[in-house]
This record gives structure tokens, C-alpha cells and sequence, in this order.
């Protein structure tokens, strides 16, 4: 049973198109694509001298795909110039300043990606269980694609002790999201526990994402079935 609909995930920087199977019930990756998607995008990025009239949307894009590369401490526009053989100086006629093409290319990939994802799970919600497996599955394997923009985003937080950047009150708002998708399927006098538990679980999910060489090899699939079965236990 396909799942309709918004089929094209974009997570750090994927495109990933997911199928529901029928016995289990859970969402598998069927097919990658990196961003840019678009044929007509890979072919100015790659293969063509950019005109002064390409878009934001490409310019982010070919950000997206030098900030998975490099990750943060060596990006600049002059490499993103050169990378997509364009002036530096038709860069900054849409994005003067490096943080905010930074900050755009951001917004397109986890935040984007923590939204959709929940999305498309509250839309097939079943039980407490398979929609917290299929969450954490998506986000995993989403995560796991592109280790150097996870810390890209994260990079204020740990070095100027920032609890008040965008990823970090995205991520409170995709917890409070995702407890509410769950909440009425748990019994009042368990709450508590299992909003802690649901914390720890988000948590576990961002450390294997920032360090998955310290968890080598992992299996996404039996790492989120055991965060789905802690999450709804009894």
C-alpha cells in the first residue's frame, strides 16, 4: 500500500520517497534523491555557467549540497562560486551576508525535514507505536545521509552555549508536536513517564545522527522498533 500525497520527503538535503508495507506497517526508504532535484537544477550546478538570472531556490540548493561537503567552518561564497562557476558578486545580490544564505539553506533541510516527516505520520497514524516507529525510522535514516549539516545546524548551540537558536526551538516544537499525536492513546497517571521517555528517545535519535561513527554499525530500523517499544510501554 503506497502512502499518497506528499511522497517527496526533502531531509537534509533528500528527497525521499517512502511505501507502506502491508504486514508491518512500516515506512522503508524506496528511493534517494539529493537536492537539487531537478534534472534542470543538477545541469546548472554541474554542467553550465549560471546566468544572472538563476534563482534563490538554485543558489540554496547548490549551498545545500557544498554544506553537506564541507560542513560549516569552510564555507564561503567565494567556494560557492566557483563551485556552481558563477561571480561571487551575483551571490550576493540576493544573499549579502554568508549566515544568511547559511540560514536559508538551514531552514530547508532539518527543520523542513522534521516537519514533513511528522506530517506524513500523523496522517497515517494508527497506534501509539507505529506512528513513533515510523518517526523515528524516517528521521534516522534521514539524519544518518548527512552527518556534516546536523552539525551545521547545531554548531551555535554548542559553541556559544545557544539555547535560543532556530533548530534547537524547532526541535521543542516537533517533541511538543509529536507528545500531542500520542498523548491521547496513553493513560493520564502514565503521561509523565512516557513524555520522558519520548524526550530520552529524540535525544538518542540526535546523538547517533551527530556521532554515527561511535555507534558503527547501526541499524535504523531496530534502533527505532526499540525507541518506539521504550516510548510506549506500559
Amino acid at each position: 500500500m503506497c502512502i499518497k500525497g506528499s511522497n517527496a520527503l526533502n531531509f537534509f538535503g533528500l528527497g525521499i520517497i517512502f511505501r507502506l508495507t502491508s504486514s508491518k506497517s512500516i515506512l522503508v526508504p524506496n528511493r534517494f534523491r539529493l537536492v537539487p532535484a531537478t534534472k534542470q537544477a543538477q545541469y546548472l550546478l554541474y554542467n553550465s555557467v549560471m546566468s544572472s538570472k538563476v534563482s534563490r531556490e538554485e543558489i540554496i540548493d547548490a549551498a545545500i549540497s557544498l554544506l553537506e561537503k564541507e560542513g560549516f567552518h569552510t564555507f564561503d561564497l567565494n567556494k560557492l562560486a566557483k563551485k556552481i562557476q558563477l561571480k561571487t558578486a551575483e551571490i550576493k545580490k540576493l544573499f549579502p551576508d554568508t549566515n544568511i544564505l547559511i540560514k536559508e539553506s538551514l531552514k530547508r533541510t532539518l527543520i523542513a525535514g522534521l516537519t514533513d516527516n511528522l506530517e506524513e505520520c500523523v496522517s497515517h497514524y494508527m497506534n501509539k507505536y507505529e506512528f513513533l516507529k515510523q518517526l523515528f525510522y524516517m528521521t534516522l535514516t534521514g539524519a544518518l545521509k548527512n552527518p556534516k549539516i546536523i552539525k551545521t545546524h547545531f554548531y551555535p548551540s554548542f559553541i556559544s552555549d545557544n539555547g535560543e537558536t532556530p533548530i534547537v526551538k524547532e526541535l521543542h516544537s516537533f517533541v511538543e508536536k509529536t507528545w500531542e499525536a500520542v498523548k491521547p492513546d496513553i493513560e493520564t497517571e502514565k503521561q509523565e513517564a512516557s513524555k520522558r521517555r519520548l524526550n530520552q528517545a529524540i535525544v538518542s535519535i540526535l546523538f547517533v545522527a551527530i556521532f554515527p561513527q561511535l555507534l558503527k554499525p547501526i541499524d535504523p530500523y531496530i534502533w527505532s522498533d526499540d525507541l518506539a517499544k521504550y516510548v510506549s510501554q506500559n
